[in-house]
């Protein structure tokens, strides 16, 4: 057992890039961000903050996390794929000890985790060595478990209950958590005082040029892919579609963590031409799910709500407003997306909506023209950038 877990370790050591950057001739501070459940490439991680950070020239900047099927290069960031199992896998609970041996090998002045996973040993390397701590908080993980149907409903209570509690035990170490949706300000008291709001917003690609609508036949489901997430109502609701015009199509682009969606999903997909699912046993780059977004016409956030994501806003949301994406949305109360994108949403239920007046409802979408857009401050390029200079002082 001891072999196989040093042969492990010494496997994640591998770093895709690298430059040192240096101020003055001294080694720039070293800043880490770390995640067991998103790939070094990750969008929030790499493109979001760790080019904003990068980019004050302040820090020297290591990504830390999951081995990426893309082939991303940076020359002001260091990549670190130490974890290349499955997401829901007994390997998983190795990727601590790969993350802290990482940190001992980088000796940073600040890490960034965004994984309850990675609290423990990331406080253990804070009292040995005495740096900076920030907890990237993503989502509100425990009630996930409780509410998203990842776990088995005998298992989610106590590990929601441990997830929970290792947050707020490791609280009086930690120096700041970054908060990606508004509401967790409310629903996590243990980060009161110490939070910041980053939201999880879209940072727009600076070499896509926008497509004109086509038609409203091309239909896109992208992102996380679960039944919480709504994906097996989106492709019933394309195969209803699909029953009365035949010229309808579906793309379910994205990564399923669980085997059993990715096998029901195979099976349900399984000799239909006009659905096309990509990725979803791999993650993928971020690049390639912006190309499905400009090939559709409309976009699908069939989620199914529950009190795990009835208050957050999908960051999907922030690339269908990119990309000028109408898109058809589950009721929600707390949702006021219609008020933003003018008049290119709907609200539908998936689950028993009309097809003949599903498809007048997308034939609508038509009239709205391309450059009737939503603020431009959902979409403001300097939006990171802003945030981490106030962190870079």
């Amino acid at each position: 057992m001891l072999n196989k877990l040093l042969s492990f370790l010494a496997r994640n050591n591998g770093v895709v890039s690298a430059d040192k950057r240096t101020e003055q001739g001294k080694r720039l501070p070293r800043l880490v961000i770390g995640s067991v459940l998103r790939p070094v490439d990750d969008h929030r991680m790499y493109e979001k903050l760790g080019l904003a950070l990068a980019n004050t020239g302040k820090h020297e900047i290591h990504i830390v996390g999951f081995c990426s099927q893309g082939h991303v290069r940076s020359k002001n960031i260091v990549f670190h794929p130490v974890f290349c199992a499955e997401r829901l896998s007994a390997r998983r609970f190795l990727s601590p000890i790969a993350f802290f041996k990482t940190l001992l090998k980088l000796k940073p002045e600040v890490v960034v985790v965004n994984s309850p996973d990675l609290l423990i040993v990331t406080i253990s390397y804070k009292i040995l060595f005495g740096k900076k701590i920030i907890y990237d908080v993503l989502e509100n993980y425990a009630a996930n478990i409780m509410f998203a149907n990842t776990f088995p409903v005998f298992v989610r209570r106590p590990l929601a209950a441990f997830v929970r509690i290792t947050e707020a035990a490791t609280c009086p170490w930690v120096d700041e958590y970054w908060l990606a949706e508004r509401v967790y300000a409310e629903e996590l008291s243990f980060t009161k005082g110490k939070n910041r709001l980053v939201e999880n917003r879209f940072v727009p690609p600076t070499d896509v040029v926008l497509a004109p609508r086509r038609g409203y036949h091309r239909l896109v489901y992208s992102g996380t892919v679960a039944e919480s997430y709504g994906v097996f109502d989106a492709i019933d609701f394309a195969k209803r579609l699909h029953a009365v015009d035949d010229r309808f199509r579906l793309v379910v682009v994205g990564y399923a963590a669980q085997s059993a969606i990715r096998e029901r999903l195979y099976k349900e997909t399984s000799g239909i031409s006009f659905i096309q699912l990509v990725g979803i046993s791999h993650w993928v780059p971020h690049n390639e799910v912006l190309k499905y977004l400009y090939w559709a016409d409309i976009g699908l956030l069939p989620y199914r709500v529950n009190q795990a994501t009835q208050r957050r806003i999908p960051t999907k949301f922030y690339e269908y407003v990119f990309f000028s994406l109408p898109f058809l949305v589950s009721k929600n109360a707390y949702w006021d997306f219609a008020k933003k994108m003018s008049g290119r949403v709907s609200y539908v239920d998936f689950q028993s909506v009309d097809v003949e007046g599903a498809i007048c409802l997308l034939q609508s979408f038509l009239n709205i023209k391309t450059h009737e857009m939503v603020s431009i401050s959902l979409l403001d390029k300097a939006y990171y950038s802003n945030i981490i200079s106030i962190f870079g002082k």
